[in-house]
């Protein structure tokens, strides 16, 4: 006799107590994920058999999220800006802190009526699509050096019906982009080579998250490039001790009109500014 759902919750569950919060939680969406259902059919149907293919499947799960695996990368879902994308190994999982850098370029968008905007460092397309479903006028265009990245963008375009208005490049910054540009903004690596990253930040890109030998390098090198390029407006994400670095660019690229916003938890996270 195969096992109930709730007798395989519960053995999942004590699985992974002694490493996560929410085991219960993490458990629910992991077998909704595998049947396909929602949450409130578990608890329907908690003396319901799993077929033995089923178990499997869950059980494979549950071994990877104990070792540390995001559990987006499982389900292969992350929500993002009210959506649900697509997500997969070679994709930075999109942060809710990003969100705050899709409201700064959306406010840039409305208060100056740009028509063409570029994304440098697309990865998942979560903020490219997010920011492609705010505005049907704007072109949208986008450019990642990972070309598994930029597979997991193009389903996400597919999936949310923009691949025939947001174009995709595989390139480096703004090497693939040609001028004018009146708006290009980034979310590109800002970690510090060197720094210890926690067990779920392991199973993701390393060229997504580190930045350089001081983990702004990548980012003053996208400034240089926008300002060399005529681009008239840069927004950027950034690590939470890089603002003096950044001032200190912009300053010297004779920007204007910068300003610098904080993080949910306060901490300075990203700023826009004026060439």
């Amino acid at each position: 006799m195969n096992p109930t759902l709730s007798d395989v919750l519960r053995e999942a569950c004590a699985a992974l107590a002694p490493h996560f919060e929410r085991p219960r939680l993490e458990c629910e969406i992991l077998l909704c994920f595998v049947l396909g259902v929602p949450r409130a059919f578990l608890h329907a149907h908690d003396n319901m058999q799993l077929d033995s293919q089923s178990l499997q499947r869950f059980s494979a799960l549950v071994a990877r999220r104990k070792a540390g695996e995001p559990i987006e990368y499982l389900t292969q879902n992350v929500s993002f800006y009210n959506h649900t994308f697509y997500i997969a190994q070679g994709a930075l999982i999109p942060r809710p802190e990003s969100e705050l850098l899709v409201d700064a370029v959306a406010d840039l968008i409305r208060a100056h009526g740009i028509k063409r905007v570029v994304e440098v460092g697309v990865g998942s397309g979560a903020l490219l699509c997010s920011l492609a479903l705010l505005f049907d006028s704007v072109r949208f265009e986008g450019g990642d050096v990972s070309a598994q990245a930029l597979v997991v963008a193009r389903e996400n375009l597919a999936r949310f019906g923009l691949d025939s208005r947001v174009s995709l490049r595989h390139c480096a910054l703004l090497a693939g982009f040609a001028p004018p540009i009146a708006l290009a903004y980034a979310n590109l690596p800002y970690i510090a080579e060197g720094y210890p990253l926690e067990s779920p930040l392991a199973f993701e890109p390393r060229e997504a998250l580190f930045g350089g030998r001081r983990g702004d390098e990548i980012l003053l090198a996208f400034l240089e490039e926008a300002r060399a390029k005529n681009v008239r407006f840069v927004a950027c994400e950034m690590g939470h001790d890089q603002k003096p670095s950044m001032e200190s660019a912009l300053n010297r690229l004779r920007a204007r009109d910068v300003r610098f916003y904080r993080d949910y938890a306060g901490h300075w996270r990203g700023f826009v500014a004026e060439f």
